[in-house]
């Protein structure tokens, strides 16, 4: 007399895990090594990213290995059949036993779309759409916001966006002084502003922060389009929440920074 049949193994619903681990890892790798990540994250999270990439990849392949070691041993069992009962071992294998493999669960299917449509439709960097959208918060200052800057006063002085936004609400640091921006463009274009996002973490932390562009006249840059601009801070109507405007004696279209964000 034989003992209870084992329960069925479904090592079909096993491969789910493992196959969105693998995808995960290859997307998270193809992303960093490629460097279209930084369109999500600031540069400094590569290591990490690396890090995550492998670990995903490691899961992965060892849990489709573990699949395939125990299918074979199933496979292994179902096929030896002392009593020679070919009919009952086909009625067991396919109905009883309740395995498939190689195939992927409909439910796991479903997890990888947004991992395939990342890959064939890669999101730019945050533009002029977003920051049209997202409120800007003030920037606070600091006391290094209120010291005179160095350099040359003949020579104009590259700064970041938000170091302009920062200086202009702290106080008159930026006076007569010649300053060299690279932004993109947003906002109306018969007002254009040259936008920066700042992000801490991610772009889903991110806040835009602005500088109103006072243009000499002629060609008009193009919305989303990236610029150097070139120009004088004109003074502050006294509100440290406006945008700081910025008296532009050049402009000139430049490629993306690799980190697109400050």
């Amino acid at each position: 007399m034989t003992g209870p049949e084992a329960p069925p193994t479904n090592t079909r619903a096993g491969y789910g895990g493992p196959v969105i681990a693998l995808s995960a890892g290859l997307l998270v790798l193809r992303l960093t090594l490629s460097g279209a990540y930084t369109s999500y994250v600031r540069v400094g999270m590569r290591p990490f990213l690396l890090a995550a990439a492998v670990l995903l990849l490691v899961a992965g392949v060892t849990g489709l290995a573990h699949l395939a070691r125990t299918a074979t041993a199933t496979d292994d069992h179902d096929h030896a059949d002392p009593h020679g009962d070919d009919v009952g071992h086909d009625v067991g294998h396919d109905v009883g036993h309740g395995h498939d493999h190689g195939r992927l669960p409909a439910a796991a299917a479903l997890l990888l779309l947004p991992l395939l449509l990342v890959v064939l439709v890669s999101p730019p960097p945050l533009g002029s759409f977003t920051a049209g959208r997202i409120g800007g918060t003030p920037l606070t200052t600091t006391e290094r916001d209120r010291t005179p800057l160095g350099g040359d006063p003949a020579v104009a002085l590259p700064l970041t966006v938000s170091e302009v936004v920062r200086r202009a609400g702290a106080g008159t640091s930026l006076a007569g002084r010649s300053l060299v921006l690279t932004g993109f463009v947003a906002g109306d274009p018969a007002a254009p502003l040259l936008t920066r996002f700042t992000v801490k973490c991610c772009a889903a932390d991110a806040t835009p922060v602005h500088v109103i562009l006072a243009l000499p006249g002629g060609p008009v840059p193009r919305t989303d389009s990236w610029i150097a601009v070139t120009g004088t801070w004109q003074s502050s109507t006294g509100d440290a929440a406006a945008a700081p405007r910025l008296a532009v004696t050049s402009w000139t279209g430049v490629e993306q920074p690799e980190d697109p964000y400050e």
